[in-house]
């Protein structure tokens, strides 16, 4: 999925500071593992906050991060 150069330099900041799991994932706990479900909601529910406008925070499609990734086509 293409991403904005602006989110590139900050991907490659990141791992340059934490390095990547074993298996390849960005984003792992601190001894490697995967992060729980409840975790990953309790995260993107803070984060849509500050991320979208008020009328998206509301929007059911809000409540799933993951969606937009799966249907990039998909619009609020």
């Amino acid at each position: 999925m293409p991403i904005p150069p602006e989110l590139v330099a900050i991907l490659r900041e990141h791992i340059e500071r934490h390095g990547v799991a074993e298996d390849g994932r960005l984003f792992c706990t601190r001894t490697g593992a995967v992060f729980s479900g409840s975790t990953i909601s309790k995260v993107w529910k803070e984060a849509r906050a500050f991320a979208l406008t008020p009328d998206q925070v509301a929007s059911p499609r809000a409540g799933h991060g993951w969606r937009p990734l799966l249907k990039p086509e998909t619009r609020w």
